[in-house]
């Protein structure tokens, strides 16, 4: 739900991190972590996004594929 613009600028920030994405981890791995993470309810999914910049929100039961795609992506 972020404005294309504001991700960008948030992307072009968090880039300047010293954090980086270790290399070897698989899909699978970050997908259980994912499910037993603190935020997860009744086997869903939930993260904290941003609807805007200083406006989080928490999404629930976010679509397994989804985080799939990104995590891929961050691992490509």
């Amino acid at each position: 739900g972020l404005p294309i613009a504001e991700a960008d600028a948030a992307e072009a920030f968090l880039e300047t991190l010293p954090v980086p994405i270790p290399r070897g981890v698989s899909i699978r791995a970050v997908m259980e972590a994912s499910r037993s993470d603190k935020k997860a309810r009744k086997g869903r999914l939930r993260f904290v996004l941003l609807k805007k910049l200083g406006r989080p929100v928490v999404m629930d039961a976010v679509p397994e594929g989804a985080v799939r795609a990104v995590v891929e992506d961050l691992l490509r």
